[in-house]
């Protein structure tokens, strides 16, 4: 089974893509990018969903860090957000994220056909 971080500091966010995916990935939910950090050095996910502000660090500063490190540097990474700062959009999809997912995520088909592609 494909393991997959969904990282988000809001519980409903994490709750939804658990429900979506759950129950063909192993879905791991994370509520800390320097969580998701510690776990990295443990499980190495074939896919990142990472909301895009998150309260310990920057979309920027996690994309940053992952691909410093030739462990994970190539476990795509999918933004998630309710944001539409397409300034920032553009700059995590410049330093390697490989998709950009807005919230709220209604459809938990639609929303896997749009990370199949990345599996």
């Amino acid at each position: 089974m494909k393991t997959i971080f969904a990282v988000d500091d809001c519980d409903m966010s994490l709750t939804v893509v658990e429900f979506a995916l759950g129950d063909q990935y192993a879905v791991h939910t994370i509520n800390s990018t320097l969580k998701m950090f510690d776990l990295l050095e443990e499980i190495l996910p074939e896919l990142i969903l990472l909301d895009l502000y998150m309260p310990d660090m920057t979309c920027q500063d996690v994309m940053a860090r992952l691909k410093a490190n030739e462990r994970h540097a190539e476990i795509p990474v999918i933004i998630i957000s309710g944001t539409r700062n397409a300034d920032v959009i553009a700059e995590c999809t410049r330093m390697g994220a490989v998709h950009f997912i807005p919230k709220p995520v209604m459809d938990p088909d639609d929303f896997h056909n749009q990370i199949l592609p990345w599996l």
